[in-house]
């Protein structure tokens, strides 16, 4: 029989490293921009199937499925207005011009990929039985979105890269 808190530890330790990657990238620069955007995502998506899988085991609840849902369209909305590379801090690591975004959903808020992670994240803690078990994982995935609020409000703490022969 496998161990209880196997299970807890792995999704714990499997749930934040993108935050960690999105931190240490904003800060200090990188070198390998695609490899950034390319570890990004592959940790993110680890980090969601993560969740998923401990959310799923527990009776579905249409409000918390519907907030959840709508905080992965608001994320996916303006993931696909800004395109990969401004997603993944084209401006601020990859020294791409700045722009300003004024589609939806821009139009309404600054930041609205935090505000559909935030809302993805606290529509799982609507779940009774999920909230029960794995409230801190959903509340520390909150509070690590509004992290990311913080440093994006700060901005980079060193010169932004301009792109040259070296970082085209």
């Amino acid at each position: 029989m496998p161990d209880p808190l196997l299970l807890p530890l792995a999704i714990y330790l499997l749930s934040f490293w993108h935050y960690a990657l999105y931190w240490r990238t904003f800060a200090y620069g990188t070198a390998d921009f695609d490899g950034f955007k390319r570890k990004a995502i592959v940790l993110k998506i680890v980090s969601v199937t993560a969740l998923a899988l401990v959310y799923l085991r527990f009776p579905l609840d249409p409000l918390s499925l519907a907030v959840i849902a709508g905080g992965i369209f608001l994320n996916a909305r303006a993931a696909a207005v800004l395109g990969v590379d401004r997603t993944y801090y084209g401006h601020e690591v990859a020294g791409l011009p700045p722009r300003r975004i004024t589609a939806f959903p821009y139009s309404l808020t600054a930041h609205p990929m935090i505000l559909g992670n935030v809302a993805a994240f606290g529509g799982t803690l609507l779940n009774a039985g999920f909230r029960e078990q794995w409230w801190p994982l959903a509340s520390l995935h909150v509070a690590a979105n509004v992290g990311l609020l913080v440093m994006e409000r700060a901005g980079p703490q060193r010169s932004r890269p301009g792109r040259n022969k070296e970082n085209p």
